[in-house]
């Protein structure tokens, strides 16, 4: 049986202005893109057979602008596939994380809850501790005076 995920709701703003600037931020640059490059690569092709245009070449020029085409075509489909991979990746992310997000925001939230929690006899415990410590270094030190000042006596009441 397969897993079923669930889908956290977005922030209707957010995804409104998203959904809006789709077109002018993706769509159209990735198909003016497209129409530019086909543009030049029809153009090249014409002009390498003399159709349609008024452009004189040698016979080596018009060989070497097909090697040319025979290299750059496939590299530029390549490209454009490429980019239209990442552009589907990216959407497919778009619409992953924000849910995912929320559920480790969610999960983290009640992690910090439950560590403080179980944190506060811990921590009440440590201050505690710290306080007999300062204390007991306290009266060590006092101690540690007491018989320095006894010590010196003896040395006075031994010498007169």
């Amino acid at each position: 049986m397969a897993k079923q995920s669930r889908v956290r709701p977005r922030n209707p703003k957010t995804h409104a202005a998203h959904t809006k600037d789709m077109w002018w931020q993706v769509y159209l640059p990735l198909g003016l893109g497209t129409l530019v490059v086909l543009g030049l690569a029809a153009l090249m092709m014409l002009s390498a057979f003399g159709m349609g245009t008024d452009v004189n070449t040698s016979g080596l020029a018009d060989a070497m602008l097909i090697m040319m085409l025979t290299l750059l075509i496939p590299l530029l489909i390549g490209g454009l596939v490429a980019i239209g991979g990442m552009v589907w990746g990216v959407m497919w992310l778009i619409n992953w994380i924000p849910g995912n997000v929320r559920i480790v925001h969610d999960f983290l939230f009640i992690v910090v809850e439950k560590v403080t929690q179980y944190m506060r006899p811990v921590r009440s415990t440590a201050l505690t501790m710290n306080t007999r410590f300062e204390a007991s270094a306290r009266s060590v030190r006092e101690v540690g005076m007491k018989v320095e000042q006894r010590l010196m006596q003896s040395k006075d009441d031994q010498s007169l």
